[in-house]
Protein backbone atom coordinates (compact mmCIF):
# COMPACT_ATOMS: atom_id res chain seq x y z
CA UNK A 1 0.00 0.00 0.00
CA UNK A 2 1.30 3.19 -1.24
CA UNK A 3 2.00 6.02 1.48
CA UNK A 4 -0.21 9.31 0.53
CA UNK A 5 1.53 12.95 1.34
CA UNK A 6 -0.30 13.28 4.81
CA UNK A 7 1.12 10.30 5.49
CA UNK A 8 4.95 10.86 4.79
CA UNK A 9 4.39 14.10 6.37
CA UNK A 10 2.98 12.67 9.66
CA UNK A 11 5.77 10.21 9.46
CA UNK A 12 8.50 12.78 9.13
CA UNK A 13 7.43 14.33 12.46
CA UNK A 14 7.24 11.28 14.08
CA UNK A 15 9.92 9.65 12.80
CA UNK A 16 12.01 13.07 13.80
CA UNK A 17 10.57 12.47 17.60
CA UNK A 18 11.60 9.06 17.31
CA UNK A 19 14.63 8.99 16.58
CA UNK A 20 16.12 11.46 18.85
CA UNK A 21 14.83 9.41 21.47
CA UNK A 22 16.23 5.82 20.23
CA UNK A 23 19.69 8.17 20.12
CA UNK A 24 19.92 9.82 23.36
CA UNK A 25 21.16 7.60 25.68
CA UNK A 26 24.23 7.25 23.25
CA UNK A 27 24.10 11.45 22.39
CA UNK A 28 27.31 13.54 22.43
CA UNK A 29 29.89 10.44 22.22
CA UNK A 30 32.68 12.26 20.44
CA UNK A 31 35.66 9.12 20.90
CA UNK A 32 35.19 7.04 17.83
CA UNK A 33 36.91 4.40 19.84
CA UNK A 34 34.38 4.59 23.01
CA UNK A 35 31.31 4.78 20.60
CA UNK A 36 32.11 1.62 18.96
CA UNK A 37 32.94 -0.24 22.27
CA UNK A 38 29.34 0.70 23.28
CA UNK A 39 28.07 -0.37 19.71
CA UNK A 40 29.85 -3.57 19.62
CA UNK A 41 27.08 -4.68 22.71
CA UNK A 42 24.25 -3.89 21.41
CA UNK A 43 24.74 -4.62 17.94
CA UNK A 44 22.65 -5.51 15.54
CA UNK A 45 19.73 -2.73 17.75
CA UNK A 46 22.09 0.07 19.13
CA UNK A 47 18.70 2.24 19.49
CA UNK A 48 17.07 2.96 22.81
CA UNK A 49 19.67 1.94 25.39
CA UNK A 50 18.80 1.13 28.42
CA UNK A 51 21.49 2.54 30.18
CA UNK A 52 22.61 5.91 29.00
CA UNK A 53 26.26 6.13 27.65
CA UNK A 54 26.24 10.10 27.40
CA UNK A 55 29.06 11.69 28.85
CA UNK A 56 27.53 14.90 29.86
CA UNK A 57 23.80 14.13 30.44
CA UNK A 58 21.93 11.37 31.88
CA UNK A 59 17.57 11.14 31.08
CA UNK A 60 15.80 8.06 31.56
CA UNK A 61 15.74 6.25 28.01
CA UNK A 62 12.69 7.48 25.81
CA UNK A 63 13.10 11.21 26.85
CA UNK A 64 13.76 13.28 24.31
CA UNK A 65 17.11 15.60 24.10
CA UNK A 66 17.12 19.06 23.95
CA UNK A 67 16.94 19.09 20.06
CA UNK A 68 14.02 17.14 20.20
CA UNK A 69 12.18 19.07 23.13
CA UNK A 70 12.16 22.41 20.64
CA UNK A 71 11.04 20.26 17.91
CA UNK A 72 7.85 19.42 20.37
CA UNK A 73 7.80 23.08 21.02
CA UNK A 74 7.37 23.87 17.61
CA UNK A 75 4.64 21.91 16.74
CA UNK A 76 2.71 22.58 19.78
CA UNK A 77 2.63 26.30 18.54
CA UNK A 78 2.09 25.51 14.89
CA UNK A 79 -0.95 23.28 16.11
CA UNK A 80 -1.94 26.06 18.73
CA UNK A 81 -1.51 29.29 15.94
CA UNK A 82 -1.89 27.52 12.69
CA UNK A 83 1.36 29.50 11.71
CA UNK A 84 4.64 30.13 12.30
CA UNK A 85 4.26 32.86 15.22
CA UNK A 86 7.21 34.20 16.10
CA UNK A 87 5.85 36.00 19.59
CA UNK A 88 3.69 32.53 20.84
CA UNK A 89 7.28 30.40 19.95
CA UNK A 90 9.20 32.88 21.83
CA UNK A 91 7.13 32.47 24.90
CA UNK A 92 7.21 28.73 24.59
CA UNK A 93 10.74 28.20 24.46
CA UNK A 94 11.28 30.16 27.36
CA UNK A 95 8.65 28.41 29.68
CA UNK A 96 9.58 24.98 27.96
CA UNK A 97 13.32 25.60 28.51
CA UNK A 98 13.54 28.11 31.40
CA UNK A 99 12.94 28.82 34.96
CA UNK A 100 11.26 26.01 37.17
CA UNK A 101 12.17 23.43 34.75
CA UNK A 102 13.91 20.29 34.38
CA UNK A 103 16.24 22.49 32.26
CA UNK A 104 17.25 24.37 35.25
CA UNK A 105 19.89 23.23 36.63
CA UNK A 106 23.05 24.90 38.16
CA UNK A 107 25.75 23.92 34.87
CA UNK A 108 22.69 25.04 32.49
CA UNK A 109 22.76 28.83 34.10
CA UNK A 110 22.76 31.20 31.06
CA UNK A 111 24.83 33.42 33.06
CA UNK A 112 27.29 30.95 34.60
CA UNK A 113 31.03 32.60 34.22
CA UNK A 114 33.71 30.60 33.00
CA UNK A 115 36.49 29.72 35.47
CA UNK A 116 34.25 28.70 38.17
CA UNK A 117 34.83 25.19 39.95
CA UNK A 118 34.77 22.35 37.45
CA UNK A 119 31.69 20.37 36.33
CA UNK A 120 31.17 17.07 37.69
CA UNK A 121 29.86 15.30 34.62
CA UNK A 122 27.42 13.81 33.40
CA UNK A 123 24.85 15.73 35.45
CA UNK A 124 21.72 14.07 36.23
CA UNK A 125 19.14 15.71 33.82
CA UNK A 126 18.95 17.19 30.36
CA UNK A 127 21.14 19.64 28.47
CA UNK A 128 21.01 23.50 27.90
CA UNK A 129 23.01 24.16 24.74
CA UNK A 130 24.69 26.85 24.14
CA UNK A 131 22.00 28.39 21.68
CA UNK A 132 19.44 28.22 24.03
CA UNK A 133 21.36 29.80 26.83
CA UNK A 134 22.21 32.75 24.31
CA UNK A 135 18.38 32.84 23.79
CA UNK A 136 17.16 33.35 27.37
CA UNK A 137 20.34 36.13 27.79
CA UNK A 138 18.57 37.60 24.29
CA UNK A 139 15.61 37.78 25.78
CA UNK A 140 16.17 38.75 29.40
CA UNK A 141 18.08 42.09 27.70
CA UNK A 142 14.86 42.58 25.64
CA UNK A 143 16.51 42.31 22.24
CA UNK A 144 14.10 42.05 18.97
CA UNK A 145 16.46 39.13 17.53
CA UNK A 146 16.42 36.68 20.32
CA UNK A 147 18.24 33.70 18.19
CA UNK A 148 22.20 33.25 19.11
CA UNK A 149 24.32 34.92 15.92
CA UNK A 150 27.27 32.66 16.36
CA UNK A 151 26.40 29.00 16.98
CA UNK A 152 25.80 27.10 13.79
CA UNK A 153 24.94 23.31 15.48
CA UNK A 154 22.57 20.98 14.31
CA UNK A 155 19.29 22.53 16.15
CA UNK A 156 17.79 23.59 12.98
CA UNK A 157 17.93 20.70 11.34
CA UNK A 158 17.07 18.56 14.20
CA UNK A 159 13.52 20.49 14.77
CA UNK A 160 12.82 21.37 11.17
CA UNK A 161 10.55 18.63 10.54
CA UNK A 162 6.77 19.85 12.17
CA UNK A 163 7.51 23.09 9.76
CA UNK A 164 8.29 21.64 6.62
CA UNK A 165 5.13 18.60 7.07
CA UNK A 166 2.97 21.71 7.15
CA UNK A 167 4.36 23.86 4.16
CA UNK A 168 5.65 21.30 1.89
CA UNK A 169 4.72 21.68 -2.18
CA UNK A 170 3.96 25.39 -0.75
CA UNK A 171 6.15 28.27 -2.09
CA UNK A 172 6.41 29.76 1.42
CA UNK A 173 7.59 26.82 3.12
CA UNK A 174 11.66 28.05 2.96
CA UNK A 175 10.38 31.19 4.63
CA UNK A 176 8.82 29.94 7.39
CA UNK A 177 11.58 27.44 8.35
CA UNK A 178 13.43 30.66 8.08
CA UNK A 179 11.04 32.40 10.14
CA UNK A 180 11.52 29.68 12.96
CA UNK A 181 14.96 28.82 13.08
CA UNK A 182 15.99 32.25 13.69
CA UNK A 183 14.26 32.83 16.90
CA UNK A 184 17.14 30.45 18.55
CA UNK A 185 19.72 30.80 15.50
CA UNK A 186 20.32 33.57 14.00
CA UNK A 187 23.23 32.81 12.11
CA UNK A 188 23.56 32.45 8.28
CA UNK A 189 25.40 29.35 7.77
CA UNK A 190 23.10 27.86 9.87
CA UNK A 191 19.98 28.89 8.22
CA UNK A 192 21.15 27.54 4.83
CA UNK A 193 22.20 24.28 5.91
CA UNK A 194 19.26 23.82 7.70
CA UNK A 195 17.22 25.20 4.57
CA UNK A 196 18.93 22.79 2.25
CA UNK A 197 17.88 20.19 4.83
CA UNK A 198 14.24 21.29 4.46
CA UNK A 199 14.43 20.86 0.38
CA UNK A 200 15.51 17.18 1.32
CA UNK A 201 12.78 16.59 3.72
CA UNK A 202 10.32 18.16 1.49
CA UNK A 203 11.71 16.01 -1.91
CA UNK A 204 11.33 13.12 0.10
CA UNK A 205 7.91 14.01 1.60
CA UNK A 206 6.63 14.88 -2.01
CA UNK A 207 7.89 12.48 -3.84
CA UNK A 208 8.48 9.57 -1.13
CA UNK A 209 11.59 7.40 -1.38
CA UNK A 210 13.82 8.88 -4.02
CA UNK A 211 17.94 8.13 -4.88
CA UNK A 212 18.39 11.05 -6.82
CA UNK A 213 17.28 13.38 -3.89
CA UNK A 214 20.54 14.55 -3.86
CA UNK A 215 20.21 16.13 -7.90
CA UNK A 216 17.09 17.18 -6.92
CA UNK A 217 18.32 19.10 -4.61
CA UNK A 218 21.38 20.52 -5.60
CA UNK A 219 19.56 21.56 -9.19
CA UNK A 220 17.26 23.63 -6.73
CA UNK A 221 20.35 25.38 -5.20
CA UNK A 222 22.02 25.77 -8.39
CA UNK A 223 18.86 28.10 -9.90
CA UNK A 224 18.53 31.70 -10.47
CA UNK A 225 15.08 31.59 -9.49
CA UNK A 226 14.96 29.97 -6.44
CA UNK A 227 12.81 30.38 -3.30
CA UNK A 228 14.44 32.10 -0.70
CA UNK A 229 17.84 32.10 -2.02
CA UNK A 230 21.05 32.38 0.18
CA UNK A 231 24.43 34.05 0.30
CA UNK A 232 25.73 30.50 1.47
CA UNK A 233 24.31 28.34 -0.88
CA UNK A 234 26.75 27.92 -2.92
CA UNK A 235 29.04 26.73 0.14
CA UNK A 236 26.31 24.47 1.21
CA UNK A 237 26.35 22.84 -2.26
CA UNK A 238 30.52 22.21 -2.29
CA UNK A 239 30.24 20.96 1.35
CA UNK A 240 26.84 18.69 0.11
CA UNK A 241 28.50 17.38 -2.40
CA UNK A 242 32.29 17.08 -0.67
CA UNK A 243 30.40 14.91 1.69
CA UNK A 244 28.24 12.67 -0.20
CA UNK A 245 30.95 11.83 -2.36
CA UNK A 246 33.18 10.78 0.38
CA UNK A 247 30.64 8.68 2.33
CA UNK A 248 30.05 6.95 -1.41
CA UNK A 249 33.79 6.08 -1.02
CA UNK A 250 33.84 4.93 2.60
CA UNK A 251 36.61 7.80 3.45
CA UNK A 252 34.09 9.69 5.80
CA UNK A 253 36.09 10.33 8.89
CA UNK A 254 34.92 11.20 12.47
CA UNK A 255 35.51 13.00 15.73
CA UNK A 256 38.12 15.75 15.90
CA UNK A 257 40.66 14.00 13.53
CA UNK A 258 37.93 14.31 10.86
CA UNK A 259 37.30 17.54 11.24
CA UNK A 260 41.04 18.41 10.81
CA UNK A 261 41.78 16.03 8.12
CA UNK A 262 38.38 17.64 6.08
CA UNK A 263 40.01 21.18 6.40
CA UNK A 264 43.62 19.92 5.16
CA UNK A 265 41.18 18.91 1.85
CA UNK A 266 40.35 22.74 0.72
CA UNK A 267 38.97 23.27 -2.10
CA UNK A 268 39.75 26.84 -3.82
CA UNK A 269 36.46 26.96 -5.65
CA UNK A 270 34.40 26.82 -2.95
CA UNK A 271 36.92 28.24 -0.22
CA UNK A 272 36.31 31.79 -1.91
CA UNK A 273 32.41 31.53 -1.15
CA UNK A 274 32.50 33.14 2.06
CA UNK A 275 35.51 35.32 3.04
CA UNK A 276 34.53 36.62 6.50
CA UNK A 277 34.93 39.93 7.63
CA UNK A 278 34.23 39.91 11.40
CA UNK A 279 35.46 37.37 13.81
CA UNK A 280 31.71 35.93 14.01
CA UNK A 281 31.87 34.65 10.85
CA UNK A 282 34.95 32.29 11.56
CA UNK A 283 32.67 29.60 11.58
CA UNK A 284 31.04 29.90 8.64
CA UNK A 285 34.29 30.48 7.14
CA UNK A 286 35.02 26.96 8.66
CA UNK A 287 31.94 25.31 7.05
CA UNK A 288 32.79 26.81 3.61
CA UNK A 289 36.52 25.66 3.71
CA UNK A 290 35.86 21.70 3.42
CA UNK A 291 37.54 20.55 0.10
CA UNK A 292 35.48 19.15 -2.56
CA UNK A 293 36.69 15.74 -3.94
CA UNK A 294 35.42 16.34 -7.58
CA UNK A 295 37.83 19.27 -7.38
CA UNK A 296 40.98 18.51 -4.83
CA UNK A 297 42.97 18.44 -8.04
CA UNK A 298 42.07 21.69 -9.01
CA UNK A 299 43.47 23.13 -5.89
CA UNK A 300 46.75 25.58 -6.58
CA UNK A 301 49.71 24.52 -4.23
CA UNK A 302 51.16 27.68 -2.82
CA UNK A 303 54.80 27.58 -2.95
CA UNK A 304 57.18 28.56 0.17
CA UNK A 305 60.04 31.06 -0.15
CA UNK A 306 61.44 31.33 3.33
CA UNK A 307 62.67 34.55 4.58
CA UNK A 308 66.42 35.61 4.01
CA UNK A 309 68.36 35.60 7.47
CA UNK A 310 70.14 38.23 8.86
CA UNK A 311 73.97 36.99 9.55
CA UNK A 312 74.53 37.56 13.06
CA UNK A 313 77.25 40.57 14.45
CA UNK A 314 80.47 39.39 15.86
CA UNK A 315 82.95 41.25 18.01
CA UNK A 316 85.30 41.57 14.61
CA UNK A 317 82.35 43.57 12.30
CA UNK A 318 80.61 44.97 14.94
CA UNK A 319 81.51 48.92 15.60
CA UNK A 320 81.54 50.52 18.65
CA UNK A 321 78.98 53.21 18.28
CA UNK A 322 78.96 54.47 21.70
CA UNK A 323 79.50 58.49 22.69
CA UNK A 324 83.13 58.61 23.88
CA UNK A 325 82.08 61.12 26.41
CA UNK A 326 79.60 58.32 27.94
CA UNK A 327 81.62 55.84 27.73
CA UNK A 328 84.26 58.34 29.92
CA UNK A 329 81.29 59.77 32.15
CA UNK A 330 80.45 55.57 33.14
CA UNK A 331 84.41 54.70 34.09
CA UNK A 332 84.16 57.52 36.37
CA UNK A 333 80.12 56.33 38.05
CA UNK A 334 82.60 53.25 38.62
CA UNK A 335 84.99 53.95 40.29
CA UNK A 336 83.15 56.69 43.02
CA UNK A 337 81.01 53.23 43.70
CA UNK A 338 84.20 51.37 44.58
CA UNK A 339 85.42 54.21 47.00
CA UNK A 340 82.65 54.84 48.69
CA UNK A 341 81.91 51.32 49.07
CA UNK A 342 85.31 50.89 50.50
CA UNK A 343 84.91 53.86 52.76
CA UNK A 344 81.35 51.98 54.59
CA UNK A 345 84.03 48.68 54.78
CA UNK A 346 82.04 46.82 52.36
CA UNK A 347 83.96 44.34 49.72
CA UNK A 348 85.83 45.45 46.63
CA UNK A 349 83.98 43.73 44.06
CA UNK A 350 87.38 43.93 41.57
CA UNK A 351 88.53 41.30 44.20
CA UNK A 352 85.87 38.82 42.97
CA UNK A 353 82.50 37.67 44.76
CA UNK A 354 82.41 37.91 48.44
CA UNK A 355 80.79 35.41 50.38
CA UNK A 356 79.13 36.66 53.60
CA UNK A 357 79.13 35.22 56.87
CA UNK A 358 75.07 34.05 58.43
CA UNK A 359 74.61 36.15 61.09
CA UNK A 360 74.74 34.29 64.59
CA UNK A 361 70.95 33.78 65.77
CA UNK A 362 70.42 35.85 69.39
CA UNK A 363 67.95 34.67 71.87
CA UNK A 364 65.96 37.37 73.63
CA UNK A 365 64.22 36.48 77.30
Amino acid sequence: MALTLADRAIGAIIGAAVADAAAQPMHWIYSPERLKEILSDLEPSPEFRPQSANPFYRRTTGEQTCYGDQAYVLLESLSQCGDVNVEDLTKRIYQFFGPGTVYDLPLNDPYRKKGGPKAILPIDGPWRNGSLKAFFRNVDAGKEETGCDVDCQMDGVTKLAPVVAMYAGRPEMLEKVEKAIRVTQNNDMCVAVTLAAARFLEHFILNGPDPKALDAVLAQLNDPQRQNPQELDRAVIGNATCLFTLRSKGIIYGGRQGQMRRKRQMCRKHRNDVKPKTHKQMQQKNAATEKCYNHRNEAEAKTYKPTKQMPKKNAANTKNTQNPKTTERNAANTSTKRKCTRLLGGPDLRDGPVLWDRPERRSYS
